[in-house]
């Protein structure tokens, strides 16, 4: 570019093209970046997604590049109209070796001849997507991710194990005062005096995830719980977790981590999503991760099925998941493993496995039944009827039948209806990008095929921007169906019926 720049009709860019330029390139840049951190934070945690994403990633690091080869061109060109590029942040946040770093280059207050108005440009996050926007005030970087390290040897992986297993795995949102008292309790009693001399025993790295999770759960539950699922007399257990955490990174210097500071913003969407980052990291420091990682474990075994494993491997991995703690009776799990019902009646610790395949099988039996009877319609009257006739709706689930599928678009009189794999993270994503955009009315939830991706990647986005969303908690009958858009439309009106 330099001083023989041109503006969009071919004669010389002004100032001003160019401090446009640089916006418009940066918003470009930071929504590529954020989808490849996205991307690679999630393969990190599953390396069979990471291989299903390797195209993807190829792509979006090909366009990062491009896009910073021209915001580095832009400015350029415009320190050489006489302007300044500079960071502009907080001057008390501090980058260690190897982090991202926090502020990227802003146009200057002092801007050159040709552009009326000073171009500071900073970050914020909206719904879950980073973008460039002038004058806002709060900053972000996107989480990225590296290759699983080797477990280091001299590391009691046993009493670490125990460790992780005491501070439990961040998995959604907490939804009532219940999981909130217990989820401060966990950390409490996690990082208790003794607790934490024993992290001081493990290398850096170790010290600097657990740290890093539990701040990032503890800001989860100062910053993003409902006010009403937090009672006060918690706050000073809070506090003094927070204290902990700060005296314990100030004592032992396990690396910066972000959080400790009220003005530290999330580095992902939210904090419960830094929070599963820094368990992925931290688990990948024990020679068998998935023994924590109940989610890890399934998608290995998702991964042996895809590739055509023999029956042996595939009860093996299914051993695997369940002794990650994963509930028989989930139903991805009952999924996965319906087709091999009979294999798994050679071992006498799937039979609580086996009795839930047999009792979903009858469920999905009764719950197609009930669409395709001749009877099968919406209640006369019905309020929430607005939610879905002449809707755009997607079901985010499983393999249902095509009869079952014509079947629900016969009773609602959808306009538009997508049927998609809730276990898909990137199917996930595009329907939150959807949502954002403004072509979704409603989300059906069919939990029954469903694990919590969704409520990581789709749900926050839909009621960020008022699409409805019904969670079905049990099968996919009428019943259901309609239980679960009663309460999406209490949830959007404030109307009980």
């Amino acid at each position: 570019m330099g001083a023989q720049d041109r503006s969009g009709d071919g004669g010389p860019a002004t100032s001003a093209d160019i401090a446009r330029a640089f916006l418009d390139t940066g918003d470009a840049l930071f929504k590529v970046q954020s989808q490849l951190g996205a991307l690679e934070a999630r393969g990190a945690a599953d390396p069979w997604q990471q291989q299903q994403d390797r195209v993807h990633l190829e792509e979006l690091a090909r366009r990062r590049d491009a896009l910073l080869d021209a915001w580095a061109r832009q400015a350029l060109s415009w320190r050489m109209r006489g302007g300044e590029v500079r960071l502009v942040g907080n001057a008390d946040d501090r980058v260690s070796p190897g982090e991202a770093p926090t502020h990227l280059p802003t146009l200057a207050a002092a801007a050159p001849a040709g552009l009326d108005e000073p171009a500071v440009v900073t970050r914020r996050v909206v719904a879950g997507r980073r973008v460039f926007e002038p004058g806002a005030t709060e900053t972000t970087t996107v989480v990225t991710a590296t290759a699983r390290p080797a477990p280091p040897r001299d590391v009691d992986h046993a009493r670490l194990t125990e460790l992780i297993r005491m501070l439990g795995e961040p998995t959604t949102p907490l939804d009532s005062i219940e999981r909130t008292r217990e989820e401060l309790m966990r950390l409490t009693e996690g990082t208790s005096t003794g607790r934490l001399d024993e992290w001081a025993r493990f290398p850096k790295p170790i010290q600097k995830a657990m740290v890093g999770m539990v701040v990032a759960r503890a800001r989860h539950l100062q910053d993003e719980v409902a006010e009403d699922l937090m009672p006060v007399q918690l706050s000073g257990d809070l506090d003094r977790l927070f204290s902990a955490m700060t005296g314990y990174s100030k004592r032992e210097q396990p690396g910066f981590v972000f959080g400790l500071q009220r003005h530290h913003h999330p580095m992902g969407v939210t904090w419960l999503a830094d929070a599963r980052r820094w368990w992925a990291d931290l688990i990948d420091h024990l020679p068998e991760p998935a023994v924590l990682s109940p989610t890890r474990a399934l998608g290995e075994l998702r991964r042996r099925i895809e590739a055509g494993a023999d029956e042996a491997d595939v009860l093996e991995q299914a051993e695997t998941v369940l002794d990650a703690n994963m509930d028989p009776g989930d139903g991805r799990l009952v999924t996965l493993l319906t087709p091999y019902l009979d294999a798994l009646g050679k071992k006498a610790r799937f039979k609580h496995l086996r009795n839930a395949i047999r009792d979903t099988l009858e469920q999905d039996a009764q719950d197609e039944a009930e669409l395709s009877a001749d009877d099968a319609e919406l209640p006369q009257d019905w309020p929430p009827e607005g939610l879905v006739e002449g809707r755009r709706v997607a079901v985010v689930g499983g393999p249902l039948t095509d009869e079952t599928k014509k079947a629900m678009g016969s009773i609602f009189r959808w306009a538009d209806a997508q049927f998609v794999d809730g276990e898909n993270p990137r199917v996930l994503e595009d329907l939150a990008e959807s949502a954002r955009d403004g072509d979704l009315d409603l989300v059906i939830v069919l939990r029954r095929f469903v694990g919590d991706d969704a409520d990581r990647v789709l749900i926050p986005v839909c009621d960020d921007h008022d699409v409805a969303v019904a969670d079905v908690d049990r099968g996919f009958g009428l019943a259901a169906l309609l239980d679960a858009l009663e309460v999406a439309h209490e949830d959007m009106t404030g109307e009980s019926l």
